[in-house]
């Protein structure tokens, strides 16, 4: 176990690839506290735990090509799926979840380079998992490095599935595999999701999964495609 740099994080929306364009990132999530306080709770406020949410900010510098700023105007009060990687390395750290953009600025002063800055809002679960495949080109079938999610999941969870197709070619299946080693010797389809244009997809299968390894493998691939996958369960 190591403290990380935040010197490489990843930062997808939809089709979007965000990491060279930004500067900083934050993630914020909290469950409304609702007070429950009675006439037996002995003078002392009793509290409960309310719905989820999260919210993220993101700063970034303005380019003299239209993207990626026009498209994060367009984006305004539009949903899209986003995942933060906390490196680019494979397995690193990664939280996953459909959002509602709710503010973008820009500005600066004179002298200065030009910056704008977003705001969001998560719609649905944040989904805590890892980077299974970093940003690469895909041009035919491959195996992505497994990762271990401890106790696989449980029936009342999910296991979840974020592609950013950043560029396309004509079709490709990103597909989801589990096993109970790392070797994936009898690997189990778990998801599997077709793509033929650069943007987001979301994936849920609800658990119970008992296996503990997954990765992320595509299969069926014609043309050249870049792509970014997170998995997680929740």
């Amino acid at each position: 176990m190591a403290t990380i740099a935040l010197t490489d994080a990843q930062i997808h929306v939809d089709g979007i690839d965000l990491t060279g364009y930004m500067n900083q990132v934050a993630l914020k999530a909290a469950g409304d506290e609702l007070d429950v306080t009675n006439f037996a709770s002995g003078g002392w406020r009793e509290r409960i735990g309310g719905v989820l949410a999260a919210e993220g900010t993101m700063n970034g510098f303005m380019q003299t090509t239209a993207e990626p700023d026009a498209t994060l105007f367009a984006d305004l009060a539009a949903s899209s799926v986003m995942s933060i990687a906390s490196t680019a390395t494979t397995g690193a750290a990664a939280w996953m979840f459909n959002q509602i953009q709710n503010s973008y600025e820009w500005g600066g002063k004179y002298g200065d380079a030009a910056e704008w800055n977003s705001a969001v809002g998560s719609s649905g679960i944040v989904v805590a998992g890892g980077l299974l495949w970093p940003k690469a080109d895909v041009t035919g079938a491959a195996n992505g490095t497994g990762k271990e999610f401890s106790g696989g999941a449980a029936a009342d969870e999910s296991l979840y599935l974020a592609v950013h197709v950043l560029s396309a070619g004509t079709t490709c299946d990103v597909i989801v595999e589990s096993d109970s080693t790392s070797g994936f010797s009898t690997p189990t389809t778990r998801i599997t999701e077709t793509v033929t244009a650069a943007g987001g997809t979301w994936s849920a299968l609800v658990g119970p999964i008992t296996d503990t390894w997954f990765r992320v493998r595509f299969a069926n691939v014609t043309g050249t495609f870049s792509i970014a996958a997170t998995v997680g369960i929740g």
